[in-house]
């Protein structure tokens, strides 16, 4: 089982996250999930590739984690603390395929 089925099985009503003033259902999780792994695949986004997640810790970074390794790609986090420099040096050595 890959980690990203992990929300494949609760009821679509059910709260899946809260972030916030935001709440997503498992129902509306799944669906913006499939749509940036949709979004990820019509740009070329596959197996094996690198993909920096520059999102703040909220509902919207496990959208788009979940849509990378549901793509068979890389997650590549860096902490939002960084300086210019060191994001720079982060994304550098990370080799993205996309941001």
């Amino acid at each position: 089982m890959n980690l990203a089925h992990l929300i494949d099985d609760h009821p679509a009503d059910a709260t899946a996250l809260i972030s916030g003033d935001r709440r997503l259902s498992y129902g509306e999780l799944r669906d913006e999930v499939a749509a940036v792994r949709g979004g990820l695949i019509a740009h070329g986004v596959g197996v094996g590739d690198r993909v920096v997640l520059a999102c703040v810790n909220d509902t919207y970074f496990v959208v788009m984690y979940l849509a990378v390794i549901g793509v068979g790609a890389i997650g590549c986090e860096f902490a939002s603390t960084l300086s210019d420099m060191g994001t720079s040096v982060t994304i550098l050595e990370a080799l993205p395929k996309i941001l």
